[in-house]
């Protein structure tokens, strides 16, 4: 099991040992986007241009193939990450401690719930949020993420 914070900080940990597992602050955006939209297929050329905007569409794909085995290197043998030609996606199996995953869940639970259960699943949440989505990192692509979170 992995636990991975990106609110209110950057760090993929090893649950066992304690270790980090972290990576370059990119390839920890590339992880907090996918978990973000967890379960949604994200395009890889949109990633990449959003990710290196001012390098060409052929150079933009290479930097991202470059955090995708960046990536996989933190991640090990986890089918948590979906990747084919032309599309990236996370799907939450249930396996890592995820700050921004659970937020999410919660979060969702708490808008459909009624009564104690709106205040149960809202304190989860608010328990998980523990700052900006991916601090220090001011790219434009990221404000969007962060205002939904918010």
């Amino acid at each position: 099991m992995l636990i991975i914070r990106l609110l209110g900080g950057q760090a993929v940990l090893d649950g066992a040992t304690g270790r980090i597992r972290t990576g370059s602050s990119r390839t920890l955006a590339l992880l907090g986007v996918l978990i973000a939209r967890t379960g949604r297929p994200q395009d890889r050329a949109v990633i990449a241009g959003q990710f290196w905007p001012e390098s060409g569409d052929g150079q933009a794909l290479t930097n991202l193939r470059r955090k995708l085995h960046d990536l996989r290197g933190i991640l090990g043998e986890d089918d948590s990450l979906e990747i084919t030609p032309g599309q990236l996606c996370w799907h939450d199996r249930g396996r890592h401690d995820i700050d921004l995953g659970t937020f999410l869940r919660e979060s969702a639970a708490a808008e459909g719930a009624h009564n104690e259960v709106v205040v149960t699943h809202g304190s989860s949440a608010l328990e998980r949020y523990g700052g900006p989505l991916l601090p220090g990192l001011d790219d434009e692509w990221l404000d969007p993420l962060r205002n939904e979170l918010e």
